[in-house]
């Protein structure tokens, strides 16, 4: 039988991670997305340390992001921010068509969301579900002593059990 308590994250994070930088101008990071086929990503500040999460949901709402940059500001906009079945065919299609104000300078730590959701190598799977769920999140970081070491996503806890269930 599984036992979701014995696996750990470390064991099916994923270790090389996109990242993107705080002073990363949003278009770029946009780039960066599409690139690599992704729709969210860990910011880090010039020292490396994880300083927030970007998110398509971000760039597509940004007067939500803007207006409450973290869940006391205005409880549940950040956290409903990363639950991306939200989204509804408008806010789709004002992603495909984002281009972008080069002449503000907008850059990702502008529109990032500071809040990390974060676990621990040691922890659980059993706890990485939990996190996901109560989160509302589709991903989870995998944080070290401050230091991002990986990366899990709702679909890789998936094919986990798929494969050994």
């Amino acid at each position: 039988m599984l036992d979701v308590n014995k696996v750990k994250a470390r064991d099916l994070m994923r270790h090389h991670v996109v990242q993107l930088t705080a002073g990363m101008q949003i278009v770029d990071a946009l780039r960066v997305f599409e690139e690599a086929k992704i729709s969210g990503a860990p910011v880090t500040d010039s020292s490396g340390a994880l300083v927030g999460v970007l998110s398509l949901k971000d760039v597509a709402r940004p007067e939500r992001m803007r207006a409450a940059k973290s869940p006391e500001e205005n409880p549940g906009s950040a956290w409903n921010a990363y639950n991306e079945d939200e989204f509804d065919e408008d806010e789709i299609l004002a992603m495909d068509e984002y281009q972008g104000d080069n002449e503000q300078g907008e850059t990702v730590g502008d529109w990032m969301n500071p809040e990390v959701v974060a676990v621990t190598p040691d922890a659980s799977v059993k706890l990485v579900c939990e996190t996901l769920v109560d989160h509302g999140v589709h991903r989870v970081l995998v944080v070290e002593k401050g230091r991002l070491v990986g990366i899990l996503t709702n679909s890789d806890v998936v094919r986990y059990l798929a494969r050994v269930g």
